[in-house]
């Protein structure tokens, strides 16, 4: 098997540290492996995501000139990458020269140390609210929408600046929430202080030159925005999705049993493949010992909010969101009628006519046995229908509708699609009214 090395080039600090600041003899700049990184189904978590990690990749890159110019005198075009008004305040009066092997004064060293741990509280301080209380909402405002809808709508038509219910599941959700993120940003401060001051020591006392001590150190500040963009991407996931089962669990009538399906965007990994997104669960306010439920002699899994994946590995993972660090599943509602839909791959030899029927039969009609999951039932049979149409291959579209119409979003805005569906919903009406009739 041929194993690719790939860069991560997520940010700019990332994309420097591959153009700008690779050493100027023949070393190749750092690579790391795949991490498995995925893209959200929705739209706007995508954008949310890369807004908020946006925010900290640059405080970060604006410390690393920062510290470039006033600490080691380097100075060169890299430096405008950042506004001058928006970089740090250094003490300028500290020159590290590490090639001549004699270490800075305590006075001098404890002045940097200081000011590391000034400069990583100030990157980071702000954002535990944004990882847990606007993912929260952002979760709440997509459940909120038709399925379509929730695939396409953009950040900017999304208001996340409202405040959360204050009913004692969402303040409890939010409240532990916020102090895992906390945790996690103290955690992520400390490590970055350390690596970064180790790093200058340890270019002191080997006699490095100036300039391979600013590789390492923009090395370090690659990895920990590395670091970064994993802590952020995992606790947005776990907390849109919070509040997307929150507020299913909010709407849900008394005794009524929420179903659910994972849904994934193109690129998901195995584990999330085999795990999720062809996996119908149950949403419930408490964890079963065996994390299953039997309904109607059916074994289910269930899912709770707060459920994770932490201590399990491999074999190991059970049905949650995310499954796994970089994990960008969420959930959808399902209804126990879509598993007549699920079955008719089975007509793969019937002429089309037969099989539109079979489907206004099922869901325009007696076989729609609520009418709040029409819409979901009918965009499923639409997507079943376009997609056997085009490939002949009815057992290709049954695939499709078992991952829930995941198809890449950028299909959803082609002229194409819209003509399509329109002729498919026309079709869909004109057997509906046959049979009926």
């Amino acid at each position: 098997m041929t194993k690719v090395a790939l860069y991560v080039s997520a940010s700019r600090l990332e994309k420097a540290r591959a153009h700008k600041l690779a050493p100027r003899k023949a070393v190749a700049p750092t690579r790391v492996p795949h991490t498995h990184q995925e893209t959200s189904p929705w739209k706007a978590h995508q954008q949310f995501e890369e807004q908020a990690t946006t925010v900290v990749s640059d405080r970060l890159l604006a410390l690393f000139l920062t510290i470039r110019r006033q600490w080691l005198h380097q100075t060169g075009e890299f430096h405008k990458a950042v506004p001058a008004d928006q970089l740090f305040k250094l003490n300028g009066r500290i020159f590290i020269s590490p090639k001549t092997g004699k270490p800075l004064t305590q006075k001098q060293w404890d002045e940097v140390v200081k000011t590391l741990d000034q400069s990583m509280a100030r990157i980071f301080k702000d954002q535990p609210d944004v990882l847990v209380r606007k993912a929260m909402l952002l979760g709440k405002i997509l459940q909120g929408m038709d399925y379509e809808s929730r695939m396409t709508s953009s950040l900017d038509q999304i208001p996340t600046a409202l405040q959360l219910p204050k009913d004692d599941m969402w303040q409890n959700a939010y409240t532990f929430g916020r102090q895992h993120a906390a945790e996690q940003m103290v955690d992520l401060e400390a490590s970055a202080r350390k690596k970064i001051s180790t790093t200058i020591l340890n270019a002191i006392k080997n006699k490095q030159t100036t300039r391979q001590l600013e590789v390492a150190l923009f090395d370090e500040f690659a990895d920990l925005n590395r670091d970064w963009r994993m802590i952020a991407e995992t606790e947005i996931a776990t907390n849109v999705n919070a509040g997307i089962l929150m507020e299913e669990t909010g709407d849900r009538k008394e005794g009524e049993t929420v179903y659910m399906i994972g849904i994934s965007a193109p690129g998901a990994c195995s584990d999330c493949m085999r795990l999720i997104n062809k996996q119908v669960v149950v949403l419930s306010d408490e964890p079963t010992p065996s994390g299953t439920m039997k309904i109607d002699g059916e074994e289910y899994d269930v899912i709770w909010i707060g459920k994770n994946n932490i201590g399990r590995k491999g074999s190991n993972l059970w049905a949650c969101t995310p499954l796994h660090p970089h994990c960008r599943c969420s959930w959808t509602r399902y209804y126990p009628e879509m598993k007549e839909l699920l079955g008719l791959g089975k007509s793969v030899k019937e002429p089309e006519e037969k099989i539109m029927i079979k489907l206004a039969d099922i869901f325009t009609g007696k076989g729609s046995k609520r009418p709040d999951s029409d819409f979901n039932q009918t965009e499923l049979a639409i997507g079943i229908w376009i997609e056997g149409e085009h490939t002949n291959n009815f057992d290709a579209a049954k695939y499709i509708a078992k991952d829930h119409l995941t198809e890449r979003e950028d299909y959803y805005k082609t002229p194409l699609f819209k003509d399509e569906r329109a002729r498919a919903l026309k079709e869909l009406g004109k057997k509906a009214k046959e049979v009926t009739s």
